[in-house]
């Protein structure tokens, strides 16, 4: 266990933030037409078996982070080669983040902002409160998961007026290949980046099953995605919704209550913020911890700007516009699987063997 501590109830915040931290804006599939609330559904289920699988490495090693996994489990070079990849993937996660959310507030808010103004606000932010522990990422994501959720229900509610019920049938007519297509992208893009997360659970006080945290955040996270995903639908109809690429922004944009309360679009601006901020956090503490350890720096503080100023860097170059932003998901689910799935799955078969040795060990 580390010295900075988080509480089991503030690791399932930051799980849920972490989860909602781009899915959120990103355009839905449009050969889904008005069934893309259930793909959220079908990603959710199709990902059990792989939060089953960082459960267990997290329960086998209580207090550990996931580098110092690596190095008991594999030795000191195997171990760091591995952190490597870890800290190369949540280096490129974070980039993802830095461009996605630029993009989105250039858009959306600040056509003439500079990108790197953007990304220099961001990354001053995200650093200064990474270097203030890992329980500072935990206590804000407390705070910010009651706003975020009860503006989720604010949107609903006065956005009730406006809905169509017609717009959602017929239910389920979309082709299930193509629907399950549509999930197999979003275990990627949203909850298979959930292994991110892996280090802080080794900060958590007091987590007798780490299993349980991760689902709470889980179903949270999908409730809101399926809650929202109706709301577009019910307010824009599928036409309509198929013409933008931030439809929960287009959906907000004609609320209103009465004449006083309008542009109810600024509560999208707000959760972009505040989500986006706390996967930025989440990343840039995997990358920063990582080569903390990969390099045996004395304070993992050394590490922070070095590895956000490579992610704004990396995110300077990934991709020009949004339409590349959207099309670059179907090519990233195949390049997350490395990291989401397969080595974890190494991992946990190293671990499980260790843990069978020591077990055996003790008996004789």
């Amino acid at each position: 266990m580390t010295d900075h501590t988080i509480t089991d109830r503030q690791m399932q915040c930051v799980v849920t933030l972490f989860l909602l931290g781009s899915l959120i804006l990103v355009g839905y599939n449009k050969e889904l037409n008005q069934d893309s609330w259930a793909s959220f559904l079908i990603a959710a289920v199709i990902i059990l078996p792989i939060i089953c699988v960082y459960s267990r490495i997290v329960y086998l090693y209580p207090g550990q982070n996931i580098f110092e996994v690596l190095t008991k489990i594999f030795g000191n070079i195997a171990g760091k080669i591995l952190s490597f990849l870890m800290v190369l993937y949540s280096i490129y996660l974070g980039a993802l983040i830095f461009k996605n959310f630029s993009q989105a507030i250039r858009i959306l808010n600040l056509p003439d902002m500079p990108e790197i103004l953007i990304f220099t606000f961001l990354l001053l932010a995200s650093s200064f409160s990474v270097a203030n522990g890992p329980e500072n990422i935990g206590r804000l994501s407390k705070y910010i998961q009651p706003i975020f959720v009860v503006s989720i229900f604010a949107t609903v509610i006065i956005g009730f007026k406006d809905m169509n019920f017609n717009n959602i049938k017929p239910i389920l007519n979309t082709d299930f290949k193509i629907m399950l297509n549509e999930s197999f992208t979003l275990c990627a893009v949203s909850f298979g980046e959930i292994v991110v997360c892996l280090p802080l659970f080794a900060s958590v006080s007091s987590l007798t099953n780490p299993l349980k945290t991760f689902l709470k955040g889980i179903g949270v996270a999908t409730a809101i995605f399926i809650i929202v995903s109706l709301r577009n639908i019910l307010i824009l109809g599928t036409p309509s919704e198929d013409m933008f690429y931030f439809p929960s922004y287009e959906a907000l944009s004609v609320l209103s209550v009465g004449d006083f309360l309008t542009r109810m679009e600024a509560l999208i601006s707000a959760n972009l913020v505040m989500a986006g901020f706390i996967k930025i956090c989440v990343c840039l503490y995997m990358a920063s911890l990582g080569l903390t350890k990969i390099l045996n720096f004395p304070n993992q503080k050394t590490a922070i700007i070095p590895c956000g100023l490579i992610m704004i860097t990396l995110a300077g170059l990934l991709y020009s516009n949004t339409l590349q932003m959207i099309d670059f998901v179907q090519f990233y689910r195949y390049y997350a699987i490395p990291f989401q799935i397969i080595l974890p799955l190494v991992i946990l078969i190293g671990a499980e063997i260790q843990t069978r040795k020591k077990t055996s060990s003790a008996a004789t």
